[in-house]
């Protein structure tokens, strides 16, 4: 599956060159994503497909212990505020690596130590309640 590059060359003469579908315009969204993707869900070139790609390693890793999955209300609340605050200033972009390259060591060495859940579990509760009042929802979240 192609890259970015891949993503905006596939329509130089109108079409998807892998599967011959209309293109959609993406607007809506933060750059580098918006532009040309093909309108067909199931070819390699849609946006869905690419926004796979580009998430499929990374992980919200405490967070996903904690709750079991990826893709729950609370780590889709927590992903919208990476997003949407942390992602966007320089400080939370240290924290975003920062948690990024140590916490698969510490889930290593305690994520199967319960009072380390318990810990962590009251503590994103707490920041997950906080977060939903202030208006970061728990619905369906694609990474940005």
């Amino acid at each position: 599956m192609g890259g970015l590059g891949h993503f905006f060359e596939s329509f130089g003469n109108g079409n998807c060159h892998k599967c011959g579908s209309k293109p959609v315009k993406i607007i809506n969204c933060r750059e580098p994503f918006k532009g040309l993707y093909c309108s067909n869900e199931k070819c390699e070139n849609s946006f869905d497909n690419y926004m796979y790609e580009i998430n499929k390693n990374r992980k919200c890793y405490i967070a996903t212990a904690v709750y079991g999955s990826y893709d729950c209300p609370q780590v889709w609340t927590l992903r919208r505020y990476r997003d949407n605050v942390l992602a966007n200033n320089f400080l939370g972009r240290i924290f975003i690596s920062l948690y990024y390259n140590t916490s698969p060591i510490i889930l290593k060495i305690l994520g199967e130590v319960s009072w380390f859940k318990k810990f962590c579990q009251k503590m994103l509760e707490k920041l997950v309640q906080k977060l939903q009042k202030n208006g970061f929802e728990d619905t369906t979240y694609y990474d940005l």
